[in-house]
Parts: structure tokens; sequence; C-alpha cells
């Protein structure tokens, strides 16, 4: 870890220098970073490409409208192939990141096209909450953003998102840096050097030797304990969780994994028809519409179990409040457990889906092999 020498009030503002000294000296030619309205009434990702248009970049603005692994996905999957050489610095919350190398596993991003820049998150709040604090509560983003952080090492604040309460990859562990706030001086823009191309990024900055970072270490461990404590070991019966599903697909939609061109899951494709509802209806009696709405379930469970990042975009989307941070909390661990494989950490690591070991899984298997 080092604490970069750069000028500035504190942290925020020597990392906004870094990143329009990057763009100003050319060394990326974008920067994808969350940027908040003058007023102070909003936020959104925004692809900065003028440093100008840094001077309200905050990160950690504790909302998330969307993953950006999506938005990475959408800048950078076709570059590979251009015979371009733009280079993008994407700042993204650790479940970004790791959203972003399983897309790039995927085939879904151009890895040489993006420095990968992860910071400490101290989590965010859901979409309605975070505008109801904002305007009945007559609150602003900066008190917002800094009340949050201030107490993190303690204690998670009331009303975050349920899958940032149990969230243990709240620090990118992978990409090339990651923003090290949690267990450092306020004043001091510290990173952790991840690759070579992190360690690229910040040449001319780095001070002679690395800073301490025991300190950092002991809360950092603290509060994966805490997180820990709060992911689910059961989450009862699976029907009843989503027994108000209406398919609506806004948990597909949001999801930085899902990204197939056409899915199998809509009606058209699983070959519904008027015809068929009415069989089914009198066959049984009564059938309850949407139908097969726990086909869709374990459907997409089966596709993201391995890759699942646990974001929890997918439940902040539901208009039926189903559970599906808890969900997919619970199922992605075991899931990732059972391969060894546990999703973003290393983008070398090959995709359990797509691996083929011949004694993987033996307890599960029919056939005695020699």
């Amino acid at each position: 870890m080092y604490s970069l020498n750069i000028d500035g009030k504190d942290g925020l503002e020597k990392l906004k220098t870094l990143f329009a000294h990057l763009l100003a000296e050319q060394k990326v030619d974008g920067v994808l970073t969350m940027i908040g309205d003058p007023e102070q009434r909003s936020a959104v990702p925004v692809l900065a490409a003028d440093p100008v248009h840094l001077k309200l970049m905050n990160p950690y603005i504790p909302v998330q409208t969307v993953n950006a692994a999506r938005i990475v996905s959408e800048l950078t999957r076709d570059l590979g192939d251009s015979g371009r050489e733009d280079r993008i610095a994407v700042l993204l919350r650790p479940c970004e990141v790791r959203a972003t190398i399983e897309l790039a596993k995927l085939n879904q991003v151009s890895p040489d096209h993006f420095y990968l820049i992860g910071f400490d998150c101290p989590g965010t709040f859901p979409v309605t909450e975070f505008h109801h604090q904002l305007e009945d509560q007559k609150r602003d983003m900066e008190t917002m953003t800094s009340e949050l952080m201030g107490g993190f090492a303690d204690a998670d604040s009331p009303g975050l998102r349920a899958a940032c309460t149990m969230c243990d990859g709240f620090y990118a562990a992978s990409g090339d840096l990651n923003i090290s706030w949690i267990g450092t001086d306020s004043s001091d823009l510290a990173v952790t050097v991840l690759s070579e191309k992190g360690k690229e990024l910040i040449q001319g900055f780095e001070p002679d030797k690395p800073a301490d970072s025991s300190i950092r270490e002991k809360i950092l461990e603290a509060i994966t304990v805490r997180k820990r404590e709060n992911q689910p070991e059961e989450i009862g019966a699976l029907l009843d969780l989503i027994s108000t599903c209406i398919r609506c697909y806004n948990c597909r939609d949001v999801c930085p994994i899902c990204y197939c061109k056409e899915c199998l899951l809509t009606p058209e494709k699983m070959g519904y028809s008027s015809m068929r509802h009415l069989a089914r209806a009198r066959k049984k009696g009564k059938l309850t519409m949407p139908v097969d709405t726990l086909l869709f379930h374990l459907t997409k469970m089966n596709h993201m179990a391995s890759s699942c990042v646990s974001c929890g975009l997918c439940e902040q989307a539901c208009p039926s409040g189903i559970p599906l941070s808890r969900i997919y909390n619970l199922m992605s661990r075991e899931v990732q457990m059972l391969f060894d494989y546990q999703a973003g950490r290393d983008i070398d690591e090959k995709l359990p889906v797509v691996t083929f070991k011949e004694q993987e899984l033996p307890e599960v298997e029919d056939v005695n092999r020699e």
C-alpha cells in the first residue's frame, strides 16, 4: 500500500487530481466514475473525457443505480477487434470489479482497454431510501457519504441495502488498483497495487517506501467478521419466497452477468400460448399466473450461480420485495465453494462451467471410474 505524493486537502481531492492528471497527460482516454450534480441531489455513472468534468466526481456516493460492469462491457466489448488502443480508467465498487472480471472471462469485456480500479466500499442505500434522505429529510450527498464512511469501521449504517450488510468483499482484491481509505489518514490517498498495470498508472506519484498497513488489516478483519455474521445459512422454502414473483424480468435485466442477446426464459421462447394455458388450467383445475415463475428462478440461478458477485441489484429492482440478495448470497457461496472458485477473484481463473476436470465431484457420480 502506498500513500501517493499528490497535493490536496484530503483523499478525495487527491483522487480527483490523480485522474485529472491521467486525462490531461493522455495516459487514459476516459474515466468512468460516479459524478454528482452541482445541486447535490443525484449521482450517476459518467464517462469523462475532459478533466474539467471530474470536479464533482465522488465514487463513494452511497447509491448504486446500476452495476457498472454492464457499462464497462458496453464501452469495451468491441474494442478488442477494432485495432484501437483506447484505454479507460474505470473506478468501480468491488462487486463491480468482480463482475467485470467475470464478464471478461465470458468475452463480454476487453480487458486490454481498461484500468480496473476498485475502492473500499462502505455500502449503498436503496435508490428510494437515498432520494428519501435527500428530498424529504433535506440531507446532502456529501454529509451522507462522510457519515457513512466515518462510521463504517464500527457498524453498518441503518437502511443500507441487504446485499451491502452481508458483503465480505467490500474492498477490491483483484483488478489493477484499490483506493484503500479504511485504516488510513483521511488526508492521504492510499492505494493498494494489484497488478503491473496498476503500478504503471501511479508511476511518478508513489513514495520511496510502502505505507504501514497493519492498522488497516486489523480493521478489515473485524469488518469481514461482522459482514459474515449477516450472511444467511438458510433461506427457508424457496417456493414461498418467490410466490409474489410477477416475472417482470427486472432481476434479469439488471444482473451484470446476464448478458445473453436472446433469452430462453421469455414466454415466446418457452412456447407459451393461450391454448396451452387453458389446457393446463383444465388439467389442474386452476393455473397461477404468470406461469412457471419457479422455472424462471431455478434456470436463472443455474446460469448465474458460479459467477454471481452478490451485488444485490436484483433485489433493488424487484417490485415484489423478494429477498433475492439473501437467496443469491447463499446459493452462490455454496456453489462457488463446491468448485473452489470465487467469482472475480482472478481474471486467469477458469470458469467452473467451462472447465473439465476428470476427478471433479466424484461424490455425486453414478459411475465408478478406475
